[in-house]
């Protein structure tokens, strides 16, 4: 009866012994770099030895952490018999995306029946990136917009995925254009997980006759990436869609009355309101009552307005003849302008 007395009181203490560990968490590192490790051990630890095997659960999480960051040899870490600790490994993998070093957090957690929660049931890992900025490349839809809101599309490409936001600032270098003829956007932003994102540069309508004009637009400089070694620069021409006023053609002399055998010898110039493009020319025929080629020389019949310029000329002679005559009045008239040239005011 007295030995059965001792043993209640024994198991008593042992069980209350049992039930009042702790575990708690700890690691053998708390950073480490991609592909480079080292593999980290997570460490269980219970206030004293245990009776029977007790199990605790391993999770990790944190802002981006996925399973491709890490692998974790055991969800599960045991406590063996008779012992006070039990481990599984976290291992950082290595990836080709360039990323913010992260931070893993690792917690334990449902311990088993015979071991309750102590105070460090949650740690953190640092994962330093290993991976280079990836290179952006830019692309236009179209070289060529029209003037009244045409558009090209703008696109940066990175070469590999990024766990980033890139942004790709852009300067636009005006050859024949001003700020004015055109409008868009000074960068594009490259979502962190997308390969491209683009941008519109639209042309811009105004009433001036200009002809065509060219910009380039180039990547200015890149923030999470960087510019492929081939300079990334597109030419974009803005076809002019302004009709210009036509130009004119007129007639003036250099004088308006001359004497038989005295002269003066005439010009007879055709004058146009712009420079002309292209060589241009208009016929010259002289008339007039009782006038005849005996009274007159006329050089040409045919005025040459030259590429680039706004004036061409003949020359009108008065012949002497031996006849006494009324003083007489010559006609002279430009006609058949060239094909962009029309009759101005004044053609006779």
């Amino acid at each position: 009866m007295m030995k059965a007395l001792f043993y209640i009181p024994l198991f008593s203490l042992i069980c209350a012994l049992s039930l009042g560990q702790t575990v708690e968490l700890s690691l053998s590192a708390n950073a480490g770099t991609e592909g480079t490790g080292p593999v980290i051990d997570v460490i269980a630890t219970t206030s004293s030895n245990v009776i029977g095997s007790q199990t605790v659960d391993v999770t990790v999480s944190g802002t981006g952490i996925t399973t491709d960051d890490y692998i974790l040899s055991n969800t599960t870490i045991t406590i063996a018999d008779g012992t006070n600790m039990g481990t599984v490994t976290f291992t950082i993998e290595d990836d080709v995306i360039d990323e913010f070093d992260e931070t893993a957090s690792i917690q334990i957690s449902n311990p088993g029946p015979d071991i309750t929660p102590g105070t460090v049931m949650s740690l953190d890992v640092t994962i330093t990136d290993n991976d280079p900025e990836p290179t952006v490349t830019l692309s236009a839809s179209s070289n060529t917009i029209a003037e009244n809101g045409g558009s090209t599309t703008l696109t940066a490409e990175l070469s590999a995925i990024s766990g980033k936001d890139v942004t790709v600032n852009l300067s636009y270098i005006n050859i024949s254009t001003t700020a004015a003829d055109y409008s868009g956007a000074t960068s594009i932003v490259i979502p962190a997980g997308d390969m491209n994102a683009t941008t519109a540069i639209t042309g811009q309508d105004d009433s001036d006759v200009e002809g065509d004009e060219s910009f380039t637009v180039e990547i200015a400089s890149v923030t999470n990436g960087v510019e492929d070694s081939t300079p990334q620069e597109e030419t974009i021409t803005i076809t002019d869609d302004d009709i210009p006023a036509p130009t004119t053609v007129e007639l003036s002399l250099s004088a308006n009355a001359g004497t038989e055998g005295t002269g003066p010898v005439i010009d007879v110039i055709a004058t146009t309101s712009s420079n002309v493009i292209g060589p241009q020319t208009v016929d010259v025929t002289v008339s007039g009552t009782g006038i005849t080629t005996d009274d007159y020389i006329l050089s040409n019949t045919t005025i040459t307005i030259a590429n680039g310029t706004n004036m061409g000329t003949v020359t009108f002679t008065i012949e002497d003849d031996a006849i006494d005559e009324f003083d007489e009045t010559a006609s002279i008239q430009i006609s058949n302008p060239g094909p962009d040239i029309t009759p101005g005011t004044v053609m006779s």
